[in-house]
């Protein structure tokens, strides 16, 4: 941890050279790192496309996946003005509004572009009354697990495991604390949690629903948060509203709303998507 920390500190550029440099001949052509299984969800996700420009996309996910992990050690040690210099928002007021007006917000998003610094959106909140909470699903290694949470708090923020956050959401409400959390809502379910299926990047695709649940029980709105990437190092979020009443809401409606807008969130700049997870291992 010590060692990450201290290298952490080196200048973005540098990290960029090593990415460039290292990683991703040592990532693509010598580990060749989930290549086959990127290949193979890329291949099914864009059928139209020729095999040259299913190679460039493969080749230039590789180049972004190095660059977002250049970016995620260097924000580390990173100021605070600098990641918020770097991730801009658009109406994140929307998220403030809702966490006042109804004691908190649910705000989905996908692991595209550089999430962990739009996760900085609580350095950018003008009501600091409002806590904000990052749910994340814990890491099998235990090293890596415990160096992103170390990063991540870094920040500022606070994280919470997927397994305690409803219990955590009842208690900031029985004591009134507004509050917003955030969800990465694009993973695979566990195979005891395949509730709902629906058609995403041309595949029948297993979604998560946690959000929805608790969404509709508490009756908090849900908001999407649109990454995009305006150049190397520099990212742009837009919030966009997706229920202000979930309880009014169909069964899964919430769900497949945000299945809709992450889609096209992530046609916009393929690459920018993480295409290593298996979101396809099970089958209807």
């Amino acid at each position: 941890m010590r060692f990450v920390k201290l290298y952490s500190r080196l200048p973005l550029w540098y990290h960029y050279a090593i990415g460039d440099i290292i990683l991703f001949p040592l990532l693509y052509h010598i580990i060749r790192y989930r290549r086959r299984l990127v290949r193979k969800n890329l291949n099914n996700a864009f059928p139209e496309k020729t095999w040259k420009e299913i190679k460039l996309l493969e080749r230039d996910f590789y180049h972004f996946f190095c660059d977002s992990i250049a970016e995620t050690i260097y924000g580390y040690s990173a100021p605070k003005d600098q990641i918020t210099k770097r991730a801009k928002f658009n109406n994140l007021y929307l998220l403030e509004q809702a966490a006042q007006q109804y004691g908190g917000a649910i705000a989905m998003l996908g692991h595209i572009g550089n999430w962990e610094w739009i996760a900085d959106y609580s350095n950018q909140l003008e009501d600091t009354t409002i806590q904000s909470y990052n749910v994340y699903r814990k890491l099998k290694n235990k090293f890596f697990d415990q160096l992103m949470i170390d990063i991540r708090r870094q920040r500022g923020g606070d994280e919470l495991e997927k397994k305690i956050v409803f219990r955590h959401v009842i208690n900031n409400k029985k004591q009134n604390i507004p509050s917003i959390y955030a969800l990465l809502s694009d993973q695979k379910p566990s195979f005891f949690a395949l509730d709902y299926w629906t058609q995403f990047l041309n595949q029948d695709t297993p979604m998560l629903t946690g959000a929805e649940t608790i969404a509709k029980k508490m009756k908090f709105p849900v908001l999407y948060v649109h990454i995009k990437r305006i150049k190397r190092g520099y990212y742009e979020a837009t919030i966009e509203m997706i229920a202000e009443h979930p309880d009014e809401m169909q069964p899964y409606e919430i769900t497949e709303i945000y299945t809709r807008k992450l889609e096209q969130n992530i046609l916009e700049n393929p690459a920018l998507w993480l295409w290593t997870h298996n979101k396809w291992k099970f089958k209807r």
